[in-house]
């Protein structure tokens, strides 16, 4: 169950990465975010 879940916040996490590249945030700052929601 726990790989499970961790493979979805994988996914979510690669999902917002990409709509905020999107958005025009720069990796910086979205690793940033990845490291504060881990």
């Amino acid at each position: 169950m726990e790989a499970i879940k961790r493979w979805h916040r994988e996914c979510v996490a690669k999902e917002m990465i990409g709509v905020l590249k999107k958005k025009g945030y720069n990796a910086i700052y979205v690793e940033n975010i990845d490291a504060v929601r881990a």
